[in-house]
């Protein structure tokens, strides 16, 4: 083999390596989540309830966390209330100015040549000298007019015309014609059948939800409820409705807790779950790709055929056109 191959193969490998590095890590970047919220009903109008929130990402065994978990009356981040005032502030409409007196301008604070006291006294040379000049002008005007003799470039031959011009001005004169007629409107007629078009919005639709179903699989969610009543017999009864419904449920994913202790009833509910970078990138990858970029081009490609908005269609666009905003 020669260096060039050599150094061709040797660079292949080095970027398969450090892409399957990268896919490593990537695969062992995780972030999980764990959100918490306990209520109580107390009989009141206010429900009396702890939030609690805690976020871990990093790689096994160096994770790091965020957690927030409020109190009871905790007073609002300094930070953050400068933050909020600032906005206020940047957002508060600025005092106008005064309207100050602009200096007026040196060509306005000139007198005109009507009003100065020196046109009425001109001297008499400078009166002939403006007559000799309107004399030349009336005599360039006069030789310039259709009875005045022509001028050499007049007696030019005409060109002869060439073949097809009759033609090419016909088809310029058509073109100009049918883009005279052309409809302003076309595109946003084009657009709004492509709006009210039910197969798009059915394609629309069936993508949304796949991408739905794809993004609640990703996190691999796992959902903990809890209920307590001072009542046994009320908690039996909640107890054998659920165990009719949870087989409905997806399995291991959501469990059910009873409790009787609590002097008034409560309710919980804890949500954990987690994820790694490759499946957040394999999740973005596979949504892109299979974006019905196609199925939609060929929708509005009959739109834009069938732009003329009759039926429906065509009352709903005028009732929008006379609609005063």
């Amino acid at each position: 083999m020669s260096l060039w191959v050599s150094l061709l193969v040797g660079a292949l490998i080095l970027i398969v390596a450090l892409l399957g590095l990268l896919l490593l890590l990537a695969a062992l970047f995780h972030v999980r989540g764990d959100v918490a919220w306990l209520g109580m009903w107390t009989g009141g109008a206010a429900l009396p309830h702890e939030t609690s929130v805690r976020i871990e990402y990093g790689f096994p065994g160096f994770m790091r966390a965020w957690a927030h978990e409020p109190l009871p009356g905790e007073a609002p981040d300094a930070r953050t209330h400068a933050q909020s005032s600032a906005a206020n502030a940047a957002e508060a409409p600025s005092t106008p100015f005064a309207d100050a007196a602009t200096p007026s301008s040196p060509a306005s604070a000139r007198p005109s040549p009507s009003s100065s006291p020196s046109s009425h006294s001109a001297s008499p040379e400078s009166r002939a000298a403006d007559e000799t000049s309107e004399s030349s002008g009336e005599s360039k005007t006069s030789a310039a007019t259709p009875g005045a003799p022509a001028s050499a470039a007049s007696h030019a031959p005409p060109r002869s015309p060439r073949y097809g011009t009759a033609a090419r001005q016909g088809a310029g004169t058509a073109s100009r014609t049918a883009k005279k007629n052309r409809d302003p409107h076309r595109f946003r007629k084009a657009l709004f059948h492509f709006v009210t078009d039910g197969t798009a919005w059915i394609v629309l639709s069936g993508y949304g939800l796949r991408v739905l179903l794809r993004a609640a699989r990703l996190p691999r969610a796992r959902i903990d409820l809890s209920a307590g009543h001072p009542d046994p017999a009320f908690l039996g009864r909640m107890a054998g409705r659920w165990y009719a419904v949870s087989p409905l449920l997806p399995p291991g994913r959501v469990t059910m807790s009873f409790r009787f202790q609590d002097r008034h009833p409560s309710f919980g509910v804890r949500v954990r779950g987690g994820f790694s970078l490759l499946g957040l990138l394999w999740f973005c990858v596979t949504s892109l790709l299979t974006f019905p970029l196609v199925r939609l081009g060929r929708r509005g490609w009959h739109g834009w055929r069938n732009r003329a908005l009759t039926g429906w269609r065509g009352r709903l666009y005028r009732k929008i056109q006379t609609i005063d905003v």
